[in-house]
């Protein structure tokens, strides 16, 4: 009997011990889970982290494209508004320039006209005076 005692005493010493293995590759395993749930939290952190600046650098690149985009507009708006009053500036030169031309021909006209007359009246008083030298001239050779 004490073989047999011995016998299941070694055993349960060998059960004890596959036991205590067991529980000591529980525990092992616990660790690791409890390790590995570490990791992941902090993973979650991590990719929380990124995805708030991701987002925030998102936001700020959008905010600066959204305002370039309105300068831009506001600048093409001042740009066609120039263009505009130039164009218009332009169309009224364009316009009053054949005004201006028949003006400036009128005025070349009339002084053309006004020369012709003062041609006349002094081609006249040529005559006159060449008349009144003739006239003298002839009288003094009678004299003389």
């Amino acid at each position: 009997m004490k073989q047999d005692e011995i016998e299941d005493e070694a055993a349960l010493l060998s059960i004890n011990n596959h036991i205590h293995r067991l529980q000591i590759l529980i525990d092992e395993k616990k660790q690791k889970i409890q390790e590995d749930a570490q990791i992941r939290d902090n993973i979650k952190v991590f990719f929380n982290t990124v995805g708030e600046k991701y987002n925030k650098e998102r936001t700020e690149i959008h905010s600066h494209f959204m305002d370039e985009s309105l300068r831009l507009v506001k600048d093409l708006r001042e740009m066609i508004s120039q263009s505009k009053v130039e164009t218009h500036d332009l169309k009224q030169q364009v316009f009053s320039y054949p005004t201006q031309f028949f003006q400036q021909l009128q005025a070349i006209n009339q002084d053309k006209i006004r020369l012709q007359q003062n041609v006349i009246v002094l081609e006249s008083r040529i005559t006159e005076t060449d008349k009144d030298i003739g006239f003298k001239r002839r009288a003094r050779s009678l004299k003389v």
